[in-house]
């Protein structure tokens, strides 16, 4: 008898991280549920996961401090245990110690390596284990939850995120931002590089290619459609942004995506049908 495979929610604003790891772990035994922040609760309730993977690439951070602080005030408020939680950041990030010090117990580097991807949710349960015979204690450290707590100009950043994704294609100064948000540049960049850890110009730059990558996989907008509404108008200039942070041009991403897709739907159709036979 086979193994039951690794249950995992990927915890993600976004689809490209939640698709790109099924496609990088599609021979492993595992079942990945896509899952956005308002839903995690619910569905680690439902799902009784082994492993959850919180998305904290390209300045999304926060997210997983407000993953963390979620699951540990509304799962134990149940009595439920907390499973590991393993963020999802950039290769070349150097945000490893920020997210553990968030409530990560390991990271995740993206792009994904199926074998580091792999080691990393049998670690984390391997240290479950240990902590659960007594063979190596929780962290404790008296100020651990403190860093839940709301830091100084978080409001100001997360309105400024806010007005950011709602603008998504207009055109972009510091100078503007500042002036819409009612503040100076200085006070601007300051709080939204501690609350996301990156510069606004590059979280908007992860913002558009997340955004244009969903347009992609989700509608039939031609590529100059899709540039513009992210901001480019020029598709050139589009594309080679986009294929500065997914390593191909927008065409082939989709081309690959759909490609997927279907042999996903395959596999699918082909297992239901040999279950079927078999009844």
């Amino acid at each position: 008898m086979e193994d039951s495979p690794y249950r995992i929610i990927v915890q993600s604003g976004h689809q490209t991280v939640p698709m790109q790891l099924c496609e990088n772990l599609i021979d492993q035994p595992v079942k990945i549920f896509p899952v956005s922040l308002d839903k995690l609760v619910d569905r680690v309730i439902d799902l009784a996961p082994d492993v959850i993977l919180a998305d904290a690439t390209y300045g999304k951070i926060r997210d997983i401090r407000a993953a963390c602080q979620l699951l540990h005030k509304q799962m134990n408020h149940q009595q439920v245990a907390v499973p590991p939680v393993l963020a999802v950041i950039e290769g070349n990030s150097g945000q490893r110690g920020e997210v553990l010090r968030y409530g990560a117990i390991d990271c995740v580097t993206y792009p994904f390596d199926p074998h580091e991807v792999m080691m990393r949710i049998e670690y984390s349960l391997l240290l479950q284990e240990a902590c659960h015979q007594g063979l190596t204690p929780y962290r404790t450290s008296p100020g651990f939850y403190t860093l839940f707590a709301d830091q100084p100009g978080d409001d100001l950043a997360k309105q400024t995120a806010d007005y950011l994704l709602q603008h998504l294609a207009a055109p972009v100064t510091l100078v503007r931002i500042a002036r819409q948000m009612h503040t100076n540049r200085t006070t601007l960049s300051k709080a939204f590089k501690q609350a996301f850890g990156c510069t606004i110009f590059y979280w908007l730059y992860e913002r558009r290619m997340e955004r244009a990558a969903d347009y992609l996989l989700r509608t039939y907008y031609d590529i100059r459609q899709v540039a513009y509404r992210v901001g480019y108008p020029d598709a050139n200039n589009f594309s080679t942004a986009f294929k500065k942070k997914f390593g191909s041009s927008p065409g082939q991403f989709r081309a690959r995506h759909q490609k997927y897709q279907r042999n996903h739907t395959n596999q699918h159709s082909n297992t239901h049908q040999h279950t079927t036979a078999q009844t």
